[in-house]
């Protein structure tokens, strides 16, 4: 993350700061995230490749959208119920690259509520809540369907105070996680990009609904 002083803006700083970043790169595949209208600001400094954009939502839950809650021939327990090594697996097949302490620490912190979606003893969906400085996240919410997603999240969403907002970081490119945007009247805040250095990463974004993290990467 690049955050410059009001003061030392327009003075070359950012971008001396993303130079000395490509520096420690190297040869490796360097990611991040862009603001979505700052997309070309990064290209002369080698973050030349757009990958999915994503939108930071925020408001309440709509009640009548988490009334009908889906049914089918799935399952959503809790996470402690589960062997959490089936989460982790399920997690890396579309995050694409591991990260078994990452995700074992933000969804089986003990402020966390982590739901996972079973059919047939298989993970086919599992979101994660925890309390932000401001409301609630969910992130992230990943699923193989739509009413897998619908059952995780209105299933996590029970566990919103009144009042509270939930904070919702979707892929655009989801349309059933639009949907979901849509149908709760959540407010975008915030249009990012992910960026890469060297080759795109393809995820299968019609199954995340959610992100759980906006980070910059090397590898």
């Amino acid at each position: 993350m690049n955050i410059i002083k009001e003061e030392y803006r327009h003075l070359g700083v950012g971008k001396q700061m993303c130079r000395e970043a490509m520096k420690v790169m190297g040869d490796r595949n360097g990611t991040g995230n862009s603001v979505s209208n700052r997309f070309t600001f990064y290209i002369p400094l080698g973050w030349k490749i757009g990958s999915y954009t994503f939108h930071f939502n925020q408001g309440p839950v709509n009640p009548e959208f988490i009334a009908n809650v889906p049914k089918g021939d799935f399952e959503v327990v809790s996470a402690f119920e589960i062997e959490f090594n089936d989460v982790i697996a399920y997690d890396s097949e579309i995050h694409t690259v591991p990260r078994p302490i990452y995700i074992s620490n933000w969804a089986k912190h003990q402020i966390a509520n982590t739901y996972v979606a079973l059919k047939s003893g298989r993970v086919v969906g599992y979101g994660v809540l925890r309390p932000s400085d401001v409301g609630y996240k969910m992130q992230p919410l990943y699923a193989d369907d739509p009413k897998i997603a619908k059952a995780l999240f209105c299933r996590l969403a029970s566990h919103i105070p009144a009042g509270q907002v939930v904070n919702f970081t979707h892929p655009v490119g989801n349309e059933q996680a639009n949907a979901f945007v849509v149908g709760n009247k959540l407010t975008s805040l915030l249009s990012m990009t992910r960026v890469y250095t060297k080759w795109n990463i393809p995820v299968d974004i019609k199954r995340v609904y959610s992100l759980s993290t906006t980070e910059y990467g090397i590898i």
